[in-house]
């Protein structure tokens, strides 16, 4: 026993004497003097202008050598917005010495002040791209892999960030600036941890993760802990990771923005061909609204800037690539339970779902309630191609016609119970593409409703005079039908019968242009509107219609009435047929019968109503 102590005692001795002497040689070397050789070393390695301005320091500790630079920066390339790509006020790295006998690199300390880094591109060209100095016949080895046995693992003691940025500028010239204020990450109660405080765009950020684990190569399973914020977002988690099985499993997950939540369970696998999630997603109230993303305080770039000085009216559909890639990067098995659902101007409520995605093909069927009655909703999107490929079916029957224009984000205008499907399939790359594509059906039958004045007002004036010209009517009967031809939306039969008037529509829209063109035109049954109704056109942009009348037909309409009696204008409305349990709409349109002129006036009564009323109609009444 007393041998062992000796050898123990001169083993302590010798790694004493080791350091003692290590330390001698490091102190009395003064690393400025190599200032030189350290920088033309560095600009060669990284084929840029490496600059160390303030001293440099080379010391000990009881944990290992720490290296200390001042003032350093590493130049851009010619073509970069600023000379330098990235500057340092003071940074200080720690490394302990005997770990690395094992292989393992053990950081003690890594501290960064005053750091500025931004990263560019131009083209297909990245700043951060730095030539290789690789000697002639040499060789580099795989990441990851070693030479002489398994990679060297990694372990941080202490990071340390403050009062720095990373700024990444797009090859639009926009720029997403990352600060931190103070960022911690290290060991930390027993475990690895992070805490940050800073901002993103000028919108504030805070983390705080707790992790069991001792380092990031540890086996076994470790409990993650986290809590993050940025500007109206905050996510909480909860579960258990396993590096060396590549797995991680939530117990619980919450995230919320404004009145929105979304919460459940999660589990994520990272070991295959590409990473996989399961697990649900939950809400009490969720407004896709709420989770856009937040606004850049940054303001707009001067491209975006000229663009939206040429862009024309605002586009619906963006020319702009969908991230379809994402869907090709993870595979996921969500089941879907939301209570209620902002849709339009209107909620879905108990909505129910099963989202697959499995190799960039998306599959998602919902399940809902539109006031007291049930939606079918059946979504496919196929980007595991060069193009994307979609479909849509959407089936609404008995609904309250007045929740489908909300729905839709109109006003509600018109009430009715009414039976919708609509089947729609397309191809493309980004919703302008997916717009012009498209090829499908829409169809509406309704009957036994409302038409109100005040709602259609809110529109425009011109449509509550053709739809409800003497106040709030009943709806008798409504047929909207249309085909989707390669973008263009085309009316197969669109007939409303009120019990003011009765209006046959005639047109439809461009998706691809984003316009629209179509006239109503419209019979009245009431005396007192003069025979005169002359067609309402609906044109301009699909985000921004235009409502006006057709002055050519007001002037065939008193023409028709002062030579012959008829009315022109309307010749197109057909007269209302009716048969036993059908919509009459419908029956209507599919069994046409000539519109007769009215005898309900003579000619002389109409000349006379048509100049009366010729003045007040032309100022104003169909004025948007």
């Amino acid at each position: 026993m007393r041998r062992v102590k000796q050898i123990i005692t001169v083993l302590v001795c010798l790694v004493v004497l080791f350091f003692v002497t290590l330390s001698i040689v490091v102190y009395s070397v003064d690393i400025n003097k190599y200032r030189p050789q350290i920088v033309e070393a560095l600009s060669k390695q990284t084929g840029r202008t490496v600059q160390l301005k303030g001293p440099l320091k080379l010391g000990m500790s009881l944990s290992g050598v720490k290296l200390s630079i001042s003032d350093a920066s590493i130049g851009n390339p010619s073509w970069a917005s600023r000379p330098e790509m990235a500057g340092i006020g003071q940074f200080e790295l720690g490394v302990a010495l005997m770990p690395l006998l094992s292989k393992q690199l053990s950081i003690t300390e890594l501290k960064i002040v005053n750091a500025d880094i931004l990263l560019e591109t131009s083209g297909d060209k990245h700043n951060w791209d730095m030539p290789a100095t690789q000697q002639p016949g040499q060789t580099t080895a795989k990441s990851g892999a070693s030479p002489s046995g398994p990679p060297v693992s990694l372990r941080v003691d202490n990071v340390s960030v403050k009062n720095s940025q990373i700024a990444i500028r797009g090859a639009d010239g926009k720029t997403n600036t990352f600060k931190t204020e103070d960022l911690s990450f290290g060991v930390q109660g027993g475990g690895i941890g992070l805490k940050f405080t800073g901002d993103y765009n000028n919108s504030p950020v805070t983390a705080n993760v707790h992790t069991g684990a001792s380092d990031f190569n540890s086996s076994g399973t470790w409990p993650i802990d986290a809590d993050l914020t940025y500007a109206d977002y905050h996510l909480k988690l909860k579960g258990k990771a396993d590096l060396g099985k590549k797995t991680a499993n939530f117990d619980s997950y919450d995230v919320s923005a404004k009145k929105s939540d979304i919460h459940g369970q999660m589990s994520a696998s990272w070991g295959g061909k590409v990473p996989s999630v399961k697990g649900t997603l939950i809400s009490d109230s969720l407004n896709p609204a709420d989770f856009q993303p937040a606004a850049d305080k940054n303001g707009p770039t001067v491209a975006e800037q000229k663009e939206a000085k040429s862009s024309g009216p605002k586009r619906m559909f963006s020319d702009e690539p969908l991230a379809l890639d994402g869907l090709k990067s993870a595979d996921a098995n969500l089941q879907v339970q939301l209570a209620e659902v902002m849709a339009g101007t209107t909620e879905l409520k108990n909505v129910t779902g099963d989202l697959q995605l499995n190799g960039g093909r998306l599959s998602l069927p919902v399940k809902a309630m539109l006031g007291k009655n049930p939606v079918n909703v059946d979504i496919k999107l196929d980007a595991s191609g060069s193009t994307a490929q979609f479909a849509l079916s959407f089936t609404a029957p008995k609904s309250d016609l007045a929740d489908l224009l909300k729905l839709g984000g109109g006003k509600a205008f018109l009430s009715g119970t009414a039976d919708t499907d609509m089947t729609v399939t397309s191809s493309g790359n980004s919703l302008h593409a997916l717009a012009s594509n498209a090829n499908g059906k829409l169809n509406v039958i309704a009957d036994d409703g409302q038409v109100s004045s005040s709602e259609a007002s809110g529109i425009s004036s011109s449509l509550a005079k053709i739809f409800a010209p003497n106040g709030t009517n009943a709806l008798n009967c409504l047929a909207a039908r249309f085909n989707i031809v390669n973008g263009v939306v085309k009316d197969n039969g669109l007939l409303v019968d009120t019990t003011a008037t009765t209006i046959f529509g005639k047109g439809g829209a461009n998706l691809g242009t984003e316009t629209v063109d179509m006239n109503l035109n419209a019979k009245t049954k009431l005396v007192n509107i003069g025979g005169i109704l002359p067609p309402l056109h609906i044109g301009g942009t699909l985000s921004d219609p235009s409502y006006g009348m057709d002055p050519t037909a007001v002037a065939k309409n008193v023409v028709g009435i002062l030579t012959s009696g008829s009315l022109t204008g309307n010749s197109g409305v057909p007269d209302m047929q009716k048969a036993a349990g059908q919509n009459a709409c419908v029956y209507t349109l599919d069994h046409p019968v000539a519109a007769q002129p009215s005898a309900a006036q003579n000619v002389s009564t109409k000349a006379n109503d048509a100049v009366k009323n010729a003045g007040s109609l032309v100022k104003g009444l169909f004025g948007k």
